[in-house]
């Protein structure tokens, strides 16, 4: 069962030390927003010590992979080879996205004997949120989450609770539609600091059949 999910720098050594004492149940080690342009090879190199690290008191170990198509398979490959259990794609618009990377991935885990790698795509615009139903059906798909800054700002909004909160909501009905897990809380999780709102919105999340939610 997967109910918290950290995030944490793919190549941020001291983060990624002590991310399996956090007690969460999955880690996420980010390649996308944690990792500055001229670091993202460097992330990506290290996830072969990253993931088995990350995941050695039994928490799954899952990549947030960029979304430019270049990077996206780079990362992806890297991520299979390092042993993840699932990926965060960010930005997915259609299932073509997901389809295209399992047709990436499919020979590289034949080659390794392994499981394949489970995707959870995040929808960040408004377009996708229309679309999730199909999106939360698409191959591998174990779980879907909106990305509520990313969402924001394609609406030209802030990201406060009313404005995430119906596009939440749809994307949280296409996973309970589609049979898959759905993550997040009616808010940002940007501002970390507040853990009182962040108490309250889990258990809101939670009382509407969220399944779990990441954190920072």
């Amino acid at each position: 069962m997967i109910r918290s999910l950290l995030y944490v720098p793919a190549s941020a050594e001291r983060f990624v030390a002590k991310a399996h004492q956090r007690g969460a149940d999955a880690i996420i080690l980010d390649l996308e927003d944690a990792i500055p342009p001229e670091g993202k090879d460097a992330a990506r190199a290290a996830l072969a010590d990253a993931v088995p690290r990350v995941g050695q008191h039994g928490a799954a170990a899952l990549v947030r992979i960029n979304s430019e198509a270049a990077l996206r398979d780079l990362d992806a490959v890297a991520a299979c080879r390092a042993g993840a259990a699932g990926l965060l794609v960010p930005k997915v618009a259609a299932p073509g996205t997901l389809q295209a990377l399992a047709d990436l991935l499919e020979p590289v885990e034949r080659e390794l004997g392994r499981k394949p790698l489970r995707f959870m795509p995040l929808v960040e615009d408004p377009g996708a949120v229309l679309d999730a139903r199909a999106i939360a059906a698409g191959p591998r798909v174990f779980g879907i989450a909106a990305g509520g800054e990313d969402l924001a700002t394609a609406m030209d909004a802030e990201p406060t609770a009313d404005t995430l909160r119906l596009p939440k909501l749809l994307v949280h009905l296409a996973a309970k539609a589609a049979g898959v897990r759905s993550f997040g809380m009616l808010r940002s999780i940007a501002n970390y600091s507040d853990t009182d709102a962040i108490a309250a919105s889990a258990r809101e999340a939670r009382s509407l059949g969220f399944d779990g939610a990441a954190c920072i």
